[in-house]
């Protein structure tokens, strides 16, 4: 609503307040200047101790273009505590292409000691295997399921379309 108030002098006018500097953690934009190249995991394959015992065996593929296509690591005996043990394997790999491609993720852990526990996933016909899952348009759409369970505790993936 706009009132016109004649009867009224105007009230001086405030200074807008000073917009914050740019943080340390950003990069300024300026307008023209191309895209700077996005920092990406060296491919190979990586072992990684445990503190206590074990080893985690990392592999890391990329596609043609240099970016990320898949990563999986294999849990040998894998203790950074005393209190838990991990063994077993798990998988992330790109299933497409776009914006955001859908990811394939198998998952197979296995955690024992003074906790126990279980990640597991299963393709859509409910037999161990890969799970499906896209965020496209930041909607969560999963074909199959992730179940983690800690100590008796289940826990499942977010419901499709939230």
């Amino acid at each position: 609503m706009i009132a016109d108030l004649t009867s009224r002098k105007p009230l001086p006018t405030r200074p807008a307040p000073q917009a914050p500097k740019v943080g340390s953690w950003a990069m300024p934009f300026v307008a023209g200047t191309p895209d700077s190249a996005r920092p990406t995991l060296p491919e190979g394959t990586f072992t990684l101790r445990g503190k206590v015992r074990g080893v985690a065996t990392i592999t890391v593929d990329l596609s043609a273009a240099g970016a990320v296509q898949s990563v999986a690591a294999e849990y040998r005996d894998y203790s950074n505590d005393r209190a838990r043990t991990f063994n077993g394997f798990e998988r992330a790999e790109l299933a497409g292409g776009g914006f955001t491609p859908p990811v394939n993720w198998t998952s197979n852990v296995v955690m024992s000691g003074q906790e126990t526990g279980t990640k597991i996933t299963r393709g859509p016909d409910g037999t161990r295997g890969p799970m499906t899952l896209s965020t496209a348009g930041n909607i969560f759409q999963a074909t199959g399921s992730l179940t983690t369970t800690v100590n008796g505790q289940v826990y499942t993936q977010p419901a499709n379309g939230t």
